[in-house]
């Protein structure tokens, strides 16, 4: 256990886990948004969750969006894709 919290160091390392993904989601979502670059609706749904949500991981992003955690895991890699090409 961690002294200095109340989180367990597995959960803590969890929790870091979600963070630096979310945190690349955004990055990427930033470089699509910079370059204007046009996504197809089911995406830039996908893309305003995360910059409403940042802290959830996409398990919780799912229900929002109406589709499995895999669905999620899809459009993220899609548009790290479509980012990836821009830069």
């Amino acid at each position: 256990e961690c002294p200095k919290c109340l989180l367990k160091v597995g959960e803590r390392t969890l929790l870091q886990r979600t963070v630096d993904a979310a945190q690349r989601q955004l990055d990427d979502i930033k470089v699509i948004i910079r370059k204007r670059i046009r996504l197809k609706r089911s995406l830039r749904l996908t893309c305003q969750a995360r910059l409403k949500h940042p802290e959830m991981a996409m398990s919780e992003l799912a229900p929002l969006l109406k589709i499995s955690t895999s669905g999620v895991k899809f459009r993220m890699r899609r548009i790290h894709e479509i980012a990836e090409q821009a830069r």
